[in-house]
């Protein structure tokens, strides 16, 4: 049997960075710093992630933004809202995102901070 178009779901993008020797807080302000400076609206969830809604570009009708922040850790995810097929716009969302956090948590940091990305294998 088939896939039918019910079973499949949409485009997404997500990536876990590794932030040594920085804390939760830290990196949830940075988080929201961030989220601000690229104009996303966002609120928290009950379970204490943070989603904020991207706009709508030419590649997609918007995107779906989840942060989940622990203690020198970060997980995103970018998710189209029902598009099969976003043109590496959730990509980008992620790469923006975890750049200008990078550069964030690196200016703030008193120590030398070691910076490291895992990344899913496409």
């Amino acid at each position: 049997m088939g896939l039918g178009l019910l079973e499949l779901e949409p485009a997404s993008h997500e990536a876990l960075a590794f932030y040594d020797e920085v804390s939760r807080e830290v990196l949830l302000a940075g988080t929201l710093a961030v989220l601000e400076g690229l104009k996303w609206k966002w609120h928290k969830t009950p379970q204490g992630a943070i989603v904020a809604k991207v706009p709508i570009s030419w590649k997609s009708w918007g995107e779906c933004f989840r942060v989940e922040v622990f203690p020198r850790e970060v997980h995103v995810r970018s998710q189209c809202h029902f598009q099969l097929f976003d043109g590496g716009k959730n990509r980008q969302n992620v790469e923006l995102f975890l750049d200008a956090l990078d550069e964030l948590i690196e200016g703030v940091s008193v120590n030398e901070v070691s910076i490291r990305r895992l990344r899913p294998v496409p």
